[in-house]
């Protein structure tokens, strides 16, 4: 115990004060009075005045000396000293991939990884700042470095373990490493099952304390691994449904072998249904010939169910060809139609430039113009090429015969693009804006950008193509391809299945003005279109989504996808990282550690507020 202000214990002579008050006369007149019988309530007053009288009992007296004795105490700033925590900063990393939804413990793994973390933190002495740190699909700090450790506790509730894949053990603990650096006596909590390969980031963080809190047990798992639909032999297109098969693979990451029926539905009506047995670490794959050509939704289900669930069942959505809706506006140009034309699912219309100021561009996916550009930037997504002068893409002169001196072939849109022979007798000096870059120059010169702008993308030509060879060469339907693939993502339409976390593209009808998602666990979200394709990027869980697009009251259509785990590795649920505490290599020297301090002079004063409101109504009770 210790006083950070001793000389306070002076005001403590108010106590021998306070009881001098009740020791002094007051001297009074005496006076003669024909009857005292109204003057008896005053007679203990009287006494309590009598010079030097005997101290008698009073509580108000006691009270008075006890808040006094209090007062004095707390002025002098009564402190204890405690010798510094062994670590001054904690970085707690929480796992929260697919595999700590296991419930090979009660609830599961997460459960009580999330149940010891605050433990922890709850263990915390004051002054330890601390940082929370995410494992999930990517590594992200949840928490950044506070003493609040109910801000950690928050931080803590709002996790929630996803379907994704774990690998970001490495990432979080290079984040947590960088969070610690510099730090003495720093610790690193990792809450984890440890399903997954031995993190070299775990090896190499050598300045700081390492400390593995492992969740489960070394528990078998079995798991649809992979799923697809394929045709039949001698069978060219997935239109052919007659011969259509569905493989599927199902592994068993158990040391003992395992018996298993496995049923096939269609539609939510089953089909076929099989009794496997699979040899321990083994696989087997699967065919199936028994699905129905009309079947959209195709399910895969092994039972009976295990640890985790996530891998128990696999769906896939039979995937459609949309047609997109094309817009080219051009006075004449057969070799750009017909290389449009040639894409598969688009539906080319034509306008020329006098006639586009009147035409509606809602219905149409993208906007190709040839020779013209609006005075605007365009709201879609748009392939131009040898535009016109405009206010936002202004032309600054002609180039003669430029020279291709660079192409980016990393870059999807010029993939498998050879543009070595190809010859130009004349290009557009363009002055790009700030959201596009070059794809092809000529010494400095763009001859092709591309950008985003306000989330539009636009892909640029600045030459007339019948100015040049590019047409006849092989480069040219291989180029349109490209950029057109790229100006019209992927929809859910068209894929059969996603990865937790993968975005889903979802291209809304024209006239539509709200998307319902429909997810696993009874989630529903509520999107507005904003005249281009929507991502959605909430999959986090495996299962059946499905999007509905609604014109007011009236849903106008329905489209499923299906998000699947298909991770051996994260269906092991086998530890496999050897991980052990270790303690940091750097010696510390003790002053550099900051003790803490308890102070109790606030206590003190709260503890004299009941004892003052006491005292007056004590004093006040008659």
């Amino acid at each position: 115990m210790t006083f950070f202000a001793p000389l306070a214990a002076l005001f403590g002579l108010s106590l021998p004060i306070v009881v001098l008050f009740y020791l002094l006369k007051v001297r009074r007149t005496e006076r003669e009075v024909s009857s005292i019988l109204l003057w008896e309530t005053f007679r203990r007053d009287l006494a309590a005045h009598e010079p030097w009288q005997r101290l008698r009992w009073s509580i108000l007296l006691v009270l008075q000396l006890i808040f006094l004795a209090i007062l004095t105490i707390a002025l002098t700033r009564p402190a204890t000293v405690a010798p510094a925590p062994a670590s001054r900063f904690v970085a707690i990393i929480v796992d929260t991939s697919a595999s700590m939804r296991a419930r090979d413990v009660a609830p599961s793994r997460f459960d009580q990884a999330l149940a010891a973390a605050q433990n922890l933190v709850d263990s915390l002495p004051d002054g330890t700042s601390a940082a929370l740190v995410e494992a999930g699909a990517v590594a992200k700090v949840v928490v950044p470095e506070t003493t609040d450790h109910a801000a950690l506790n928050r931080g803590l509730d709002s996790l929630e373990a996803t379907d994704a894949a774990g690998d970001s053990i490495d990432a979080a603990l290079r984040l947590a490493g960088a969070l610690a650096h510099g730090r003495p006596d720093a610790t690193i909590h990792l809450f984890s099952d440890g399903a997954y390969p031995h993190p070299a980031e775990w090896d190499d963080l050598t300045n700081v304390n390492l400390r593995f809190h492992q969740v489960g047990f070394a528990t078998g798992n079995q798991a649809v691994t992979a799923m697809s639909v394929r045709p039949g032999l001698g069978d060219a297109t997935l239109q052919s449904a007659d011969t259509r098969q569905l493989f599927a693979r199902v592994q068993n990451f158990a040391s003992q072998s395992a018996h298993l029926t496995v049923t096939l539905s269609a539609d939510g009506r089953p089909v076929e249904t099989r009794s496997i047995d699979l040899p321990a670490n083994g696989s087997q794959q699967l065919f199936f010939t028994s699905v129905p050509p009309e079947a959209r939704v195709i399910q895969l289900q092994i039972d009976p169910g295990d640890a985790l669930s996530a891998d128990n069942r696999a769906i896939l959505v039979r995937s459609t060809q949309p047609t997109t809706p094309v817009l080219l506006v051009t006075r004449g140009n057969l070799f750009l139609q017909k290389a449009l034309q040639a894409v598969p699912g688009l539906s080319l219309y034509q306008v020329t430039p006098r006639s586009y100021p009147t035409v509606d561009t809602t219905p149409y996916g993208v906007l190709v113009f040839d020779g013209f550009i609006p005075d605007q930037p365009p709201t879609k997504n748009a392939l131009i090429i040898d535009p016109s002068d405009a206010p936002w893409l202004p032309l600054e002169g002609v180039v003669r015969t430029p020279q291709i001196t660079l192409w980016r072939n990393d870059d999807p849109t010029l993939a498998y693009v050879d543009l070595r022979t190809i010859r130009i007798a004349r290009a557009s000096n363009v002055k790009l804006p700030d959201w596009a870059h070059p794809l092809i120059e000529a010494n400095g010169l763009p001859l092709g950008f591309i950008g985003d702008n306000d989330g539009h993308r636009i892909v640029g030509l600045t030459f007339d193509l019948r100015q040049s060879n590019l047409p006849l060469s092989a480069a040219f339907p291989i180029l349109i391809s490209n950029v057109m693939r790229y100006l019209i993502p992927p929809t859910v339409a068209q894929s059969t299945s996603l990865a937790p976390f993968a975005p889903a593209i979802i291209q809304p009808r024209p006239g539509v003005d709200r998307v319902v998602i429909e997810g696993p666990g009874n989630q529903r979200w509520t999107l507005v279109p904003s005249g281009q394709a929507i991502r959605f990027g909430q999959t986090q869980r495996v299962g059946l989504y499905q999007a509905t697009e609604f014109v007011g009251p009236q849903s106008v259509a329905v489209e499923p996808f299906a998000v699947n785990l298909f991770d051996p590795a994260e269906s092991d649920l086998r530890p496999r990282a050897q991980l052990t505490d270790r303690d940091s290599a750097v010696n510390v020297p003790s002053n550099q550690k900051v003790p803490v301090v308890h102070e109790y002079a606030p206590w003190l004063l709260l503890l004299a507020i009941p004892l003052m409101l006491g005292e007056w109504w004590w004093f006040h009770r008659r």
